[in-house]
């Protein structure tokens, strides 16, 4: 899987930018045997300033179509960055694979309430929880949205009516809110980044950034 992204000032500097990168990855794929299909790949426009988009561009004399969304590493990018889409996506694959772990939950099964949350935990809520810094960035309706999904599983799991409030609900399950787990996640992603004594990708910018600033405090 490969992501290009470019970034320029001005329309023709993209289309020059872009072509090259492009360029310089079907040498890749020629100098190692590899294949990539340009009709399975998109390119969208993440950019707010309303740039003229939609200008061809071909890898292997095969036109490479524009899109609105793209799918890339779970998480599902849309021109609008809102993320409305990917909040979308998440709730429809766990609500469907929490109408399949109900299945589990007959008697001839025999699983317990205990069994019934890791599985619940592990098949759908970790799958959430990943690009968690992404979804942090999503308005209080998206968080609402995911909080329901996570209240199902919980009422689901231990047997509770749809009345049963929050409080309670987490209280005896002994579980935290969707919030509070994407800001753990947050921590624990940023608290790995800058202790980590290797180079990283988010080190390295704030490293730059802060290359920038330095000579202006000083």
């Amino acid at each position: 899987m490969t992501f290009i992204l470019v970034e320029e000032s001005n329309i023709e500097a993209i289309k020059i930018k872009l072509c090259f990168c492009i360029s310089k990855l079907e040498s890749w794929c020629n100098e190692w045997h590899m294949d990539i299909t340009p009709q399975k790949s998109n390119i969208i426009n993440l950019s707010s300033r309303g740039l003229p988009v939609g200008f061809p561009v071909l890898f292997c004399g095969y036109r490479i179509p524009w899109s609105n969304n793209v799918h890339f590493l779970g998480i599902q990018f849309a021109a609008t960055f809102s993320f409305r889409s990917h909040t979308e996506q998440l709730k429809t694959t766990a609500f469907k694979k929490l109408n399949m772990i109900k299945g589990l939950a007959a008697h001839q099964w025999g699983v317990n309430t205990s069994n019934l949350l890791k599985i619940c935990n592990a098949c759908i809520t970790q799958s959430i929880e990943f690009g968690a810094h992404t979804v942090g960035m999503t308005n209080k309706a998206d968080y609402a949205a995911l909080q329901t999904i996570q209240n199902n599983i919980l009422r689901f799991v231990f047997g509770l009516p749809q009345w049963t409030p929050l409080a309670i609900l987490y209280k005896i399950s002994n579980e935290i809110n969707m919030k509070l787990r994407f800001d753990r996640k947050n921590m624990a992603f940023f608290v790995n980044q800058f202790s980590a004594r290797e180079f990283t990708a988010v080190s390295g910018s704030i490293n730059e950034v802060n290359s920038y600033l330095q000579p202006g405090f000083q």
